[in-house]
């Protein structure tokens, strides 16, 4: 643990803040988060449901100046009220000129989205093989910017192999630079050779066991994109896997049924902020997709289904052997588009399925977003929740910008061990509450030290309840809000990263800080 972390992180406080002067007149891009809110006094949200929204015109193209009035939202067939509304833009606007010892999470140079290829060698066929391995090289080979783009094979025995790995991966893919699908068509080529194997004969005759070892590689890749911030896309070409398997198939004469993972794993994409986007393969010379049966009754009931169901319940969409748009549209879509969040006013958080319908009153605007949910209890936000998104924000190499802040760091009176901090807020990302003349938002801090090596070392959460008079609101969204901490740092620190979560809405933020450029304070 950090040194005397234990006292401070037990001390909850309440803040009265007064917007910052200026704090937009440097040039941060908050104003165009465009958060929805009401006036009305509101009670905290047990959950919101985030919806992450493409709206497209009559031509296919994305429609970006939409605003919160113009979405019309139905949970199980009820109305429901916009809590909080963002666009989702290519690229978060980086600040103007910061002083030497003033940090932002909307400077840095990490990625702000990622779409993940999937080449699904193990629910494939041969036949259809060389078709994809084409059609993956065709669309890279143009895409205008390969840098947030990443592929990976899922070979015959269940293993995730990189060709182009997730940034802060262990294993290390052989094309890192910016630039390197142009190289794709020999990367890929060797990959195949690589991982040119049969597959195990425990997945030949054990249908079930195929299936089970793609769920967990699912599981594997899904928990590597998370670390990444904002929307998420994950095109999976495969030839999927079936819902149900019958008698023949799972060896012990009975039916199973693989509904509950994938609801399970769909709700933890969902969570990420993960689309999929299935790409359904047929081999050369058949046309459509897996049909129900595949061809065999003892098979397994519809892959279609499957994939259909991972595109529906993560704001994906399926696409028919088109792999080409599926890699373009899954590109763009994770780059545009609207975050909306609202309260579904659940008494009961008991597994049912919630569908959802999304509605756009401007004339000739087609929505695509997930089109349901399933009320898994798990998913209500809890302590133990918030503590893992706050200690996963803090272990991730990766700035999360969706609350904007900015650090500056000065000598602390505390003594010269310590570091004072004054933590800005971007007012229009967090989620205020009105309670009779006053809003507040609460948050939660965590502090995170970066030795030479090793994991961090974590402080507890700190809670803090933000509080700005009702006539101060306005300012506040506009300027920004501050809090102040003295922060303790050990001899071994080379970094610090400070991590900001908002209870309501769940929207995380953070900031890393090197200890030693500190003017006035002991350096290390």
């Amino acid at each position: 643990m950090i040194r005397n972390m234990t006292v401070l992180s037990l001390i909850p406080r309440t803040l009265l803040i007064l917007p910052i002067a200026g704090f937009l007149g440097i040039g941060l891009a908050w104003a165009g988060q465009d958060q929805q809110q009401d006036d009305e006094d509101m009670s905290p949200p047990e959950k919101l449901v985030r919806l992450n929204i493409v709206a497209l015109d009559s031509h296919g193209q994305t429609v970006r100046d939409l605003a919160s009035g113009d979405f019309k939202i139905l949970d199980h067939g009820k109305p429901r009220k916009i809590v909080v509304f963002r666009r989702n833009e290519r690229k978060l606007e980086a600040p103007g000129h910061l002083d030497a010892n003033t940090f932002s999470n909307r400077s840095a140079a990490g990625p702000r989205h990622a779409t993940v290829i999937l080449f699904d060698l193990l629910n494939d066929h041969m036949a259809s093989r060389g078709y994809a391995a084409h059609e993956i090289t065709e669309s890279l080979e143009r895409v205008e910017s390969s840098d947030n783009i990443y592929l990976y094979l899922l070979t015959m025995r269940g293993v995730l192999y990189p060709v182009r790995g997730l940034p802060g991966a262990e294993d290390e893919s052989p094309a890192n630079g910016p630039g390197w699908a142009k190289q794709i068509r020999p990367l890929l080529d060797r990959a195949l050779r690589d991982t040119l194997q049969t597959r195990p004969i425990e997945m030949m005759v054990d249908v079930d066991y195929r299936i089970r070892t793609t769920y967990t590689a699912l599981a594997e890749l899904s928990s590597a994109v998370a670390a990444i911030p904002g929307r998420k896309s994950i095109v999976w070409i495969t030839h999927g896997i079936p819902i149900e398997i019958g008698p023949r198939r799972s060896g012990n004469g009975d039916w199973i049924d693989y509904s509950y993972y994938l609801q399970q794993l769909t709700a933890a994409f969902d969570e990420a902020n993960i689309a999929v986007y299935p790409v359904v393969l047929s081999p050369p010379g058949m046309s459509g997709a897996p049909g129900p049966n595949e061809g065999d009754p003892a098979r397994g009931i519809s892959s279609l289904d499957t994939l259909q169901q991972f595109a529906d319940l993560t704001g994906g969409r399926t696409y028919m052997e088109d792999v080409r748009a599926a890699i373009v549209e899954g590109v763009d879509e994770a780059r545009v588009g609207y975050l909306i969040e609202y309260d579904p006013a659940l008494r009961k958080w008991d597994g049912k399925y919630h569908k959802i319908r999304v509605a756009c009153t401007r004339p000739g605007v087609r929505i695509q977003t997930k089109k349901g949910y399933y009320a898994f209890p798990q998913m209500a936000m809890t302590a133990d929740q918030q503590l893992a998104a706050l200690q996963s924000t803090a272990a991730s190499p990766f700035e999360a910008a969706e609350i904007g802040l900015q650090v500056t760091v000065s000598p602390s009176p505390a003594g010269p061990k310590a570091r004072h901090l004054q933590i800005r807020f971007a007012g229009p990302d967090l989620l205020w509450l009105r309670e009779n003349d006053k809003y507040s938002a609460d948050v939660q801090a965590m502090f995170a030290e970066f030795g030479d090596q090793g994991l961090p070392k974590l402080t507890k959460p700190i809670p803090l309840t933000l509080s700005i008079p009702a006539a101060q609101r306005e300012k506040a969204m506009k300027e920004g809000v501050a809090v102040n901490e003295d922060l303790p740092v050990s001899d071994a620190a080379r970094r610090i990263k400070i991590v900001m979560l908002d209870n309501a809405s769940n929207a995380v933020g953070s900031v890393t800080i090197p200890v030693n450029t500190t003017a006035g304070s002991s350096r290390h």
